[in-house]
């Protein structure tokens, strides 16, 4: 494990009408609605400037979340969208999905960046987390993980402390 985010109310900054609290190291986010200015509803969280980690040594992102809200069961995906230090730009061809499992259980994401129709270049150095669509999605994410594993066996988020097993 190369970056660790156990959440608190720093460096986070969601749009698109969705509302987040941190508590235990645990964000709790919500989908509103479309925002009345422009329609758009893509509720996301930035997570910009980092650091700066090498491709393709890392190229795996875990994300631990669990679904709070059973009565929505038509969840969609969740999504990375990656930044790198040759290309800021957001785009589908630099973004991996999954599809989200609600049944109220917690469960890991792993989005393989190298499956990516465009591949990072150089180092990534953030991502827009879009942790739900469509609206109304209730969720709490435990942590984001960015790895040269594909796997998080042995790792277990303890607040803001992540602890790894011993080779």
């Amino acid at each position: 494990v190369i970056f660790a985010e156990g959440f608190d109310q720093n460096g986070l900054y969601p749009l698109y009408n969705c509302t987040y609290s941190c508590t235990n190291s645990v964000a709790h986010i919500i989908t509103g609605s479309e925002e009345p200015a422009t329609g758009v509803a893509d509720p996301q969280v930035y997570m910009l400037n980092i650091g700066q980690f090498a491709y393709p040594d890392y190229k795996y992102i875990h994300v631990r979340y669990k679904v709070v809200s059973p009565e929505n069961t038509n969840l969609g995906i969740m999504q990375i969208f990656y930044v790198d230090s040759r290309n800021l730009e957001l785009s589908e061809d630099r973004s991996k999905a999954v599809a989200i499992t609600n049944d109220g259980e917690w469960h890991i994401a792993t989005f393989d960046l190298s499956t990516c129709t465009e591949v990072p270049e150089g180092y990534i150095t953030g991502w827009r987390f879009d942790y739900a669509n469509p609206l109304g999605v209730e969720m709490d994410v435990d942590y984001l993980i960015l790895s040269s594993s594909n796997t998080v066996d042995g790792i277990e988020a303890v607040g803001n402390t992540f602890t790894t097993p011993a080779l």
